[in-house]
């Protein structure tokens, strides 16, 4: 479902702006996330707070600017804003800690960059996104795909020589639970003792983490029908935050026994998950939602592998990390990648619009009432 045709450049330019602004979001939070979580704050309560916060923010949005033109509630949708829930919130984050935990931060981020290519065929799948690789638009979007997924690939697997070193720099352990990105072998095992847990193990890891980004490309799906019938944005991220909050809180029931873990005790912690539920839960499911509603699924998980770009300048800038080659190699090929696959799809547009125009031509010379 790409943009539609009434849609100008001027709103198309801000769609990608939407998105760029969303990534760098979610990048902060990473760094946030985890200086909260080394801090000591439970991994299973902090989504309960964050999405908490998202809701509150999005419910008080939505009901000052979409109060009049929300469309009226039913059974059937909420059944569905219940299904967003579950793959947009529950299921990614339950799976992702899952995950984690069993396997490793840096094998985690790797997964996460699968999103855009799990998106992308489940949009060819479910008729979505059409590829006709005959034509330059539909090769550019595989090409486009490709590039950024093995960009942030590169940019999380693969090291390489020291090109830049950031001022306070260390090797120093506390340093590395500050980052998620390109750590070596060493640093992994005294990071979480990953390379010590069992196949099996690993192994459940490594698909709970494929649920994950599978989970998030199945709610852009769903979204799209849901948005057909239910056209306001921030109503619907907040109905989603709703769900997602209520069935991350049963399951902390049975995961979390201590009480003294649901409460916040230190700074880092608080401003982690209040900068988690205004910015990695609120705005930025406000944005993907809506951009999803403008442009289509397979342009929102385009924009996917820039969050890594972004968390490795952040790094850079907050003295976490330094420069690598192959995070300068990744970060070219994720931008041009979506500059291929934002092409294509532009491509396609116009293409479409010829068509369509050419058959009303047709159509009009032909009807003999018009003659």
């Amino acid at each position: 479902m790409p943009f539609s045709d009434g849609q100008s450049i001027a709103e198309r330019a801000k769609v990608h702006a939407a998105l760029v602004v969303a990534q760098l979001c979610f990048a902060g939070f990473d760094i946030l996330c985890k200086l909260a979580l080394s801090d000591g704050v439970s991994p299973v309560v902090f989504p309960i707070y964050r999405n908490g916060i998202a809701f509150v923010l999005l419910s008080i949005l939505a009901l000052i600017l979409e109060k009049n033109n929300r469309p009226q509630l039913c059974v059937a949708l909420l059944c569905q804003f219940f299904l967003l829930g579950i793959t947009g919130v529950f299921l990614n984050q339950v799976l992702y800690l899952i995950g984690m935990r069993v396997t490793s931060a840096q094998f985690a981020s790797a997964t996460q960059n699968t999103f855009p290519a799990f998106t992308f065929i489940l949009a060819f799948f479910c008729r979505l996104e059409k590829v006709s690789l005959k034509r330059p638009d539909g090769v550019a979007k595989v090409i486009g795909t490709i590039l950024s997924v093995s960009g942030s690939m590169i940019m999380t697997l693969y090291k390489g020589p020291l090109l830049k070193t950031s001022g306070v720099y260390s090797k120093h352990p506390s340093d590395l639970h500050l980052h998620n990105f390109q750590v070596n072998a060493e640093d992994l095992i005294n990071l979480d003792n990953s390379l010590s847990v069992p196949i099996e193990q690993w192994q459940i890891g490594a698909f709970c983490l494929i649920g994950a980004s599978l989970s998030v490309s199945a709610w852009l799906i769903l979204q799209v029908p849901v948005l057909v019938r239910y056209p306001a944005p921030l109503s619907c991220a907040a109905f989603t935050s709703f769900f997602g909050t209520i069935q991350l809180f049963i399951y902390a029931l049975f995961v979390e026994k201590n009480p003294q873990n649901w409460v916040l005790k230190k700074g880092p912690e608080i401003i982690g998950v209040i900068y988690a539920g205004i910015f990695a839960s609120g705005i930025y499911s406000f944005i993907q939602t809506w951009c999803n509603y403008k442009g289509g699924p397979v342009l929102v998980a385009s924009y996917q592998p820039l969050e890594t770009v972004f968390v490795g300048i952040l790094g850079l800038y907050f003295c976490v990390d330094a420069l690598h080659l192959g995070s300068l190699l990744g970060a070219i090929l994720v931008i041009t990648g979506l500059f291929v696959l934002t092409w294509g799809l532009g491509e396609e547009k116009r293409l479409c619009t010829l068509a369509k125009v050419k058959l009303t031509k047709i159509s009009t010379s032909t009807d003999p009432l018009l003659v």
